[in-house]
Formats: C-alpha cells, sequence, structure tokens
C-alpha cells in the first residue's frame, strides 16, 4: 500500500469527518516522516494520496482544501 496506508491513517485519525488539508497534513507528517525518512516531498505526496483517497471513494473533495470522509 505504500504511502496510502499513513494517509488512510491520517484521515481516520481526523477528530470531524469534515477536515482540511492543513490538518490532515500536520497530522500525516510525523507518520510519513518516520516512514520515509528521506523524503524531501511529503507534503506534496500526501496531497497526492488525497486524490487517491477520493478516487477510491474513501473521501470527498469540498473544495478550498476540504474534504469529507465518507462513512
Amino acid at each position: 500500500m505504500g504511502w496510502t496506508r499513513p494517509a488512510l491513517h491520517g484521515v481516520q485519525l481526523q477528530r470531524d469527518d469534515i477536515f482540511d488539508l492543513t490538518s490532515f497534513v500536520a497530522t500525516c507528517m510525523p507518520i510519513a516522516a518516520e516512514t520515509y525518512p528521506n523524503n524531501r516531498n511529503v507534503a506534496a505526496k500526501l496531497r497526492q494520496q488525497l486524490q487517491r483517497l477520493r478516487d477510491m471513494g474513501l473521501i470527498e473533495f469540498l473544495g478550498n482544501g476540504v474534504y469529507r470522509r465518507q462513512t
């Protein structure tokens, strides 16, 4: 699953079903940085994974960096 696993974990850790990119990246950054210590583009990779999770139907993009976790 690669990068999808820390991204999905970050979505699950969000307090509310609706969350923004800033809180998601802040939550995922320590997890991803530990898993991929040599990656210098962690935030960009996490944004990419949000798109993947959206395409999988696990989250919905609401616009302006806001997402909704599907239940």
